[in-house]
């Protein structure tokens, strides 16, 4: 790996730890909570920063490279390890308590259970869920199980075709990506609305043009800017990406992407103060947990939500299609928001070093496993 790709963007995992914890808050629905400010009421977007990240680094990773069989396998194993582990064990659990749940509080009989747990269509949607096709096929529920997977259910399949285009087109790659994104924003403002906000598509205009703009950051990143300028760039940056992400306008989904673009491009400079906040401990170990915060913290809300609805359902208040948490007292909502999202950050830090980082020593042993130095012989390799 050359010395470029070995850098790594701290200020940009640090954002991708901000965002997680806001998608936390998206999903968090208590009452007169910080939760309900604005900002986090359309943080479900910042999915799309996520996409747009992750093709940013990946074209970091291999820019200008070439991609043999063997290297192909290798990015295989290392993307597989890294998010299959993860997403399998969060499976596994939340199936295990959506049918542990009516067996604990008796909602349904013991003739009923065969039906709930083997109906075809509880099985139609693991398998959907288990081989990562919920955010691709039109007749899978998104959050059938553990919602936020429909995400990496997305970006898993668009890694393989990152990976067989870096194989094919080897340094032309950025002109492949360059065309996708051209091709994706087309179908994305002529097509229906359904075709439009479709998961796939979403997850292939961001990831690509993700992968775009990192030509485009090896060209803007030997400029000069003094800090000051810098600082007050980033500013106005955080600035627009709060009224982006706030507010509401045609095609949200498709123009914020190229907002994170930008944004995206200005922080990777880490040139300004706000880039130096941004690298202390807190942040970073936000951005370290960022995954297991995003998959793990569906489940604890679930959980917490099965809880109240059978021990205080006088807390819970239907607002619409919305169900809400709702002591009595705003303080007490409060509270009630930041002890749910400590504990989704103590299961994240878990997850990440037990399953996580495990996941990405076992993708590194299989890579060199299959390593097979060259045959030297008298002085000649082989």
């Amino acid at each position: 790996m050359t010395p470029a790709a070995a850098q790594r963007f701290v200020v940009l995992d640090s954002f991708r730890g901000l965002c997680a914890l806001s998608v936390v808050l998206f999903h968090l629905h208590i009452w007169q909570s910080v939760g309900e400010w604005r900002f986090f009421r359309s943080a479900g977007l910042l999915v799309e920063f996520f996409f747009v990240l992750s093709g940013f680094v990946m074209a970091h990773r291999y820019y200008q490279r070439s991609m043999n069989g063997a290297g192909f396998g290798d990015f295989m194993i290392s993307r597989s390890c890294r998010i299959l582990p993860l997403h399998f064990a969060t499976l596994l659990l939340m199936t295990a308590l959506v049918f542990l749940r009516p067996v604990l509080f008796a909602e349904f009989t013991v003739e009923d259970l065969p039906d709930l747990f083997w109906s075809e269509g509880v099985r139609t949607q693991w398998v959907y869920n288990a081989l990562l096709l919920q955010g691709w096929l039109p007749d899978a529920n998104l959050f059938s199980f553990n919602g936020p997977s429909w995400s990496i259910s997305v970006e898993y399949y668009i890694y393989i075709a990152f990976g067989l285009i870096v194989l094919w087109a080897n340094r032309h790659s950025t002109a492949v990506f360059a065309g996708l994104v051209a091709l994706c924003s087309l179908t994305t403002l002529l097509a229906n609305t359904q075709i439009a906000n479709s998961p796939g598509l979403r997850g292939l205009t961001c990831f690509f043009l993700g992968a775009t703009i990192y030509a485009l950051h090896l060209r803007i990143r030997q400029l000069h800017l003094a800090r000051h300028w810098a600082t007050l760039l980033e500013a106005a940056t955080l600035l627009a990406l709060y009224f982006m992400v706030a507010m509401k306008y045609p095609h949200k989904s498709y123009w914020a992407t190229w907002g994170f673009a930008a944004a995206i491009l200005i922080f990777a400079g880490e040139r300004g103060q706000i880039s130096a906040w941004l690298k202390h401990k807190p942040f970073l170990k936000l951005g370290q947990w960022s995954f297991s915060i995003y998959l793990v913290h569906f489940i604890l809300l679930y959980i917490v939500n099965v809880l109240f609805a059978h021990y205080y359902p006088a807390w819970l208040k239907q607002v619409g299609q919305v169900r809400y948490i709702d002591s009595g007292s705003i303080a007490l909502n409060n509270a009630l928001l930041l002890l749910i999202v400590a504990g989704v950050l103590l299961c994240a830090r878990w997850s990440f070093r037990w399953i996580e980082q495990p996941g990405m020593r076992l993708g590194k042993y299989w890579q060199s496993r299959r390593t097979r130095p060259a045959l030297i012989l008298a002085g000649a390799k082989i």
